[in-house]
């Protein structure tokens, strides 16, 4: 299963990445990009003023549900939908508080993983969907039906 990151330049040029979930939650253990979620949390707080609007291009956009792609007109479309959707929990402050809820969610068999967003202040969860029969939409209109 593959997920899409949208990144926009300072040129506001589109970037397309195409990651496994296995490559994705790697990557999120580890703030390895300049620090750049944790000086995101870091101005969301006011602590300092190191981390502006101007770098928020850093931090790509997830989108789980599909594998995206561009058409002719480079225009995104969906290549494939594999049934990953986002859940996010918010506010929710404190590690204690985050933890518990991430606990709480692993337990839950369709739970792929939980994690504190980048603000610090919420907890994302990743679930799997699917038709009863387990089954997923091929086409992107019956995606947009599905959800």
């Amino acid at each position: 299963m593959k997920l899409t990151l949208i990144r926009k330049d300072q040129k506001s040029v589109m970037h397309l990445t195409m990651k496994t979930v296995e490559a994705f939650i790697e990557r999120i253990k580890s703030d390895t990009k300049s620090g750049d979620v944790a000086g995101l949390r870091r101005h969301l707080s006011g602590n300092t003023r190191d981390f502006g609007y101007s770098q928020m291009y850093r931090l790509p956009m997830v989108y789980p549900m599909a594998e995206l792609a561009r058409d002719a007109n480079d225009n995104l479309v969906m290549r494939s939908m594999n049934g990953i959707v986002l859940l996010t929990i918010a506010p929710v402050r404190g590690r204690e508080a985050q933890e518990r809820i991430k606990q709480m969610a692993m337990t839950m068999p369709t739970t792929l993983a939980a994690f504190v967003g980048s603000s610090g202040e919420s907890v994302k969860v990743l679930v799997c969907v699917g038709r009863p029969d387990g089954t997923l939409p091929q086409k992107e209109d019956e995606a947009n039906a599905f959800l």
